[in-house]
């Protein structure tokens, strides 16, 4: 009998800001469970600072593509203009070529928008240790679906990376962040 688990896709890869292939639920988990040994062992301040410090950066970077990608779709929008001025295309052409432009401008506008909010610095309700310590007692015992429920309670987004090995058949993945609920 096969089994079967789910998968996980970075929401930047539609826009091709990313190159990274799907992650199973697996391999996800286990750098889960790697990240939330690494909180209990450090203290909270230093790996919040580096954690903000690494996606401060990712965010700067993916801001760089995105405004790249606009600057891009802006001069596509204005060669197509200018070859419907010259009648190459007709109208209708125009309009469908028009309408993808601004859909996917539309689209990196929203994606830069959720890059561009500014965090909120209170603390939650409950801190890092406090999830670790609740992860830790419980996280063997529980069912998929309660694992589930659990990180759905207590996590907002875990940021991971995946880093392709050469001659190997699968990344190396690595959580980078939990941001709690």
């Amino acid at each position: 009998m096969t089994k079967y688990s789910a998968s996980y896709r970075c929401p930047h890869k539609n826009l091709h800001a990313c190159d990274l292939s799907d992650v199973g639920q697996p391999r996800i988990e286990q750098a889960f469970i790697e990240y939330a040994q690494k909180v209990a062992d450090f203290e909270e301040n230093e790996i919040q600072l580096e954690e903000q410090k690494q996606q401060k950066d990712k965010s700067q970077e993916l801001i760089q593509i995105y405004h790249e990608k606009l600057n891009q779709l802006k001069l596509r929008e204005k060669e197509i203009l200018d070859l419907y001025i010259d009648g190459s295309i007709d109208f209708g052409r125009y309009r469908e070529i028009k309408e993808r432009i601004d859909k996917d401008k539309e689209e990196i506008h929203l994606e830069l928008e959720k890059l561009s909010i500014p965090e909120n610095d209170s603390k939650p309700e409950f801190s890092k240790e406090d999830f670790t310590l609740a992860f830790k007692e419980n996280w063997e015992h529980l069912t998929n679906i309660e694992k589930r429920q659990f990180l759905m309670k207590f996590v907002k987004r875990i940021h991971f990376t995946s880093q392709k090995v050469e001659n190997k058949r699968f990344n190396i993945i690595t959580v980078n962040n939990v941001e709690l609920a």
